[in-house]
């Protein structure tokens, strides 16, 4: 695949992150391994004007962050990650 494509796929991804972020408060990215989920993640919160928590799920401590209540009702957004 051309570098050109790469970023179109890119730049394409990262656009529905951010408009998914715009009508939700939770964005979920789910993938194989090594694909850039992560990258992608941390490429949004520049992008937009709220703050942004990112979680990996992957590890148990990502799913303690979710059950902490103040969390859940805090007016942040999340990219989640697995």
């Amino acid at each position: 695949m051309s570098g050109t494509t790469l970023n179109m796929i890119k730049r394409y991804l990262q656009e529905e992150v951010v408009k998914r972020l715009k009508h939700y408060p939770a964005t979920g990215i789910i993938g194989a391994r090594q694909t850039g989920k992560t990258t992608l993640a941390k490429q949004i919160p520049p992008l937009i004007d709220k703050e942004v928590i990112y979680l990996d799920l992957e590890p148990i401590s990502g799913y303690q962050k979710l059950e902490n209540p103040v969390f859940r009702q805090s007016q942040t957004l999340g990219v989640v990650t697995r």
